[in-house]
């Protein structure tokens, strides 16, 4: 979602946001009770109580201090890229954010993230802030045979900024794998489900270079699933401004060996 100013024409003709909604939660409350179901069937509900311990945590996850036992799963889907080429996160929460108080997502919760319509949430986001070093491109060439060609390709482009995207989000990515595998015990199995996206014209293989940057912490790839993403559920256009986005998703499996 982003936010336009639309003409008075496209305002008389838009749609009815209540019958939407109704439509909208109807779905969902019927997705839920299947799920009810299924979870009660497994007992892992019961009275409508979920029967394991819940602990929720609100934080950065390049700053995750993991305590107590180690995790069996790691199940995650982390950005597909910086809000600038990919789905604008900080816009798509604004609106939602304003009627939610903060203290019901949790006490900890930053009111300043508002203080913008999206850039100060995208700011804290991985690749928020495009300041790149060369060690930072040199690092990331080193930790991913996946990367490397493309950061060499974007490094020839007229725009710089391509560049600085994706070495600024490639390595907030890397520093936040580096914080939550080490939470994952030995023989677990890790799932990311991400998307390869374009900048500057090129592939940007995130599903490879997840199964990179996760090497190094002893984890090796046991298969990557791919799918398409239902057009009627895609948080993105086929095509933006920058040219096509992507239209499949990769699930990446991983097992933590040490």
């Amino acid at each position: 979602m982003k936010l336009h100013r639309r003409p008075a024409e496209q305002i008389a003709g838009r749609p009815r946001p209540w019958a939407i909604f109704e439509r909208v939660a109807r779905d969902n409350l019927q997705r839920l009770t299947t799920a009810l179901d299924l979870l009660t069937e497994r007992k892992a509900m019961k009275a409508g109580w979920y029967q394991g311990e819940i602990n929720l945590v609100l934080g950065d996850a390049r700053q995750l201090e993991w305590s107590g036992a180690l995790a069996s799963t790691l199940v995650t889907s982390p950005p597909y890229g910086d809000n600038t080429t990919t789905v604008p996160y900080g816009q798509h929460a604004f609106l939602p954010l304003q009627w939610i108080d903060l203290r019901d997502i949790d006490s900890r919760a930053d009111a300043e993230c508002l203080r913008s319509t999206s850039y100060e949430i995208d700011r804290r986001s991985l690749g928020g802030s495009k300041r790149i070093t060369a060690s930072d491109v040199e690092t990331l060439s080193r930790k991913s045979s996946s990367l490397r060609p493309v950061l060499e390709q974007l490094s020839l482009h007229e725009r710089s900024d391509r560049l600085k995207r994706v070495v600024a989000f490639m390595r907030d990515l890397d520093e936040a794998i580096g914080r939550v595998l080490p939470a994952l015990e030995a023989s677990g199995t890790a799932a990311w489900t991400v998307g390869s996206r374009r900048v500057g014209g090129k592939l940007i293989p995130l599903e490879q270079v997840i199964v990179d940057l996760a090497k190094p912490h002893g984890c090796a790839h046991v298969n990557t699933l791919r799918r398409d993403i239902p057009g009627h559920r895609k948080r993105m256009a086929s095509r933006n401004g920058s040219g096509a986005t992507m239209s499949r998703e990769h699930v990446v499996v991983l097992r933590r060996c040490a």
